[in-house]
């Protein structure tokens, strides 16, 4: 039997046939953007979906935002903090100001650092120190507030 001439079989064939109807101004522009693109139309409507899939999925994606906080203990030489998880598609910048029912006051507080992984839709910010310094008699009741308004401590005692 002689070997099979012609092309060799596609990985991931397209074997669906999509019949769709268009306005003249519409194949217009479809080919218009094949020749841009250098594409085949079929190709270039593929890049078109994928590029609307992908924004559809940037707009459902929430991105963990971290908020970190130094605080300062009495009479510790170690950094202390607090910090609160948020899934947001709002990305803080340095020099934004934020407002968290923790702080007690009416003080917000400035982000002065950001950090962003794209890869895991991460974001980690740094805001301003807290303005006060908690007492050592102070921690407990100071983690119990966080813990109320969904914060974690992490208290440096080396």
């Amino acid at each position: 039997m002689s070997p099979r001439t012609g092309r060799p079989p596609k990985e991931n064939p397209r074997n669906i046939n999509l019949n769709i109807r268009i306005t003249k101004e519409e194949a217009t522009k479809i080919k218009k953007c094949a020749n841009k693109l250098n594409m085949t139309r079929t190709n270039t409507i593929m890049k078109g979906i994928d590029l609307v899939y992908q924004e559809k999925l940037k707009g459902e994606s929430l991105m963990n935002i971290t908020i970190i906080q130094n605080i300062k203990i009495s009479n510790s030489k170690f950094p202390s903090s607090w910090m609160k998880t948020y899934e947001s598609n709002i990305i803080p910048r340095v020099g934004d100001s934020i407002h968290e029912s923790i702080w007690q006051s009416e003080r917000d507080y400035k982000v002065i650092n950001v950090t962003i992984d794209y890869n895991n839709y991460e974001c980690c910010i740094q805001v301003e120190d807290y303005n006060r310094e908690i007492s050592e008699e102070e921690k407990e009741t100071a983690e119990n507030t966080a813990k109320q308004h969904g914060w974690k401590v992490s208290w440096q005692n080396c």
